[in-house]
């Protein structure tokens, strides 16, 4: 029992080699050329970590980290817009800014650094908007390049669960909105038995089981990263602030819009029914989670 196991995992491997194989060969490879160095396709290296995961870990599942769009203490958007080099975005920089998807921890992973512009006084994370922007591009030719019953959105984190549903809703695409139950990808006498051909998780450290599954099984990953995650199994990421409810919804807002041009569906000047605002999450955070939000607040003051 355990050979045909070990058979059927590098069946798999194999699989999710030749797979990841046809998409770089086709346009997929031709854009990766075309990003930055710094944002390229990245074989994963050895994670380099500032600060140890368990405090990391105090962000709970409906904790959303400060989006601070008009902060005075972060006053230099002028100095990050123009890193941009005056490219076309997806959206326009300030966009971006006012959905605070630039902002990540402070705590950042070795695989994650390549993506960040800078570090602010406050540690706060800065992620470079050319790279979110072009990894979004990235993902939605990946994803373009499979039919869409084979395509699995899993977001599992209460803010991420709307955005999913909304992105499968305009796409077309399958999804898991919620807890993702074991044995879904491995197990064929389960119930809920899934065979996706490329999953997209909303946030691999809350989304580690279908993650471990699909990597597993050979199932290639997108997948959306903080500061501080773990990339180990993605082959693809996605970098950007994850905890914010306006941040991952207009990402998938964004990727939506794109996928569906990427299968020639809509054109560039089609506008989307579905507005940002209807991939915004409805859900409050706790009294609990409040406080721990005004006390990190008033621990970014003190000297």
């Amino acid at each position: 029992m355990a050979e045909t196991k070990e058979v059927e995992t590098k069946k798999a491997k194999a699989n999710k080699e030749e797979i990841m194989v046809k998409i770089a060969a086709e346009e997929v490879q031709a854009m990766a050329e075309e990003v930055t160095k710094d944002t390229a396709v990245e074989k994963i290296a050895p994670v380099e970590v500032d600060a140890p995961m368990e405090t990391a870990s105090v962000l709970s599942e409906e904790m959303e980290v400060p989006e601070e769009e008009g902060s005075d203490e972060y006053d230099e958007s002028k100095e990050y817009i123009s890193a941009t080099e005056g490219k076309k975005l997806l959206t326009e920089p300030e966009n971006y800014l006012k959905h605070g998807m630039h902002i990540g921890l402070t705590y950042r992973t070795g695989n994650m650094k390549k993506f960040i512009y800078k570090v602010r006084q406050d540690r706060l994370s800065i992620f470079s908007l050319n790279s979110i922007d072009e990894r979004i591009r990235l993902a939605a030719k990946m994803l373009a390049r499979f039919d869409k019953e084979d395509i699995l959105i899993i977001g599992s984190r209460a803010y991420a669960r709307r955005p999913v549903r909304k992105f499968a809703e305009s796409s077309g695409v399958n999804y898991i909105s919620g807890r993702f139950l074991p044995g879904s990808f491995t197990n064929p006498r389960e119930s809920n038995y899934r065979e996706p051909k490329i999953i997209l998780v909303a946030d691999p450290i809350a989304d580690r089981q279908a993650v471990r599954e699909a990597a597993r099984v050979g199932i290639p990953i997108i997948g959306v990263c903080d500061s501080h995650t773990l990339t180990r199994n993605l082959d693809l990421i996605i970098p950007l602030n994850n905890k914010g409810k306006q941040s991952i919804a207009l990402m998938f807002w964004l990727l939506a819009k794109q996928h569906l041009i990427e299968r020639g569906e809509m054109k560039e000047t089609d506008e989307m029914k579905e507005t940002v605002d209807d991939f915004i999450s409805q859900i409050q955070p706790t009294k609990r989670i409040e406080t721990l939000i005004k006390a990190k607040k008033k621990e970014k003051f003190r000297t």
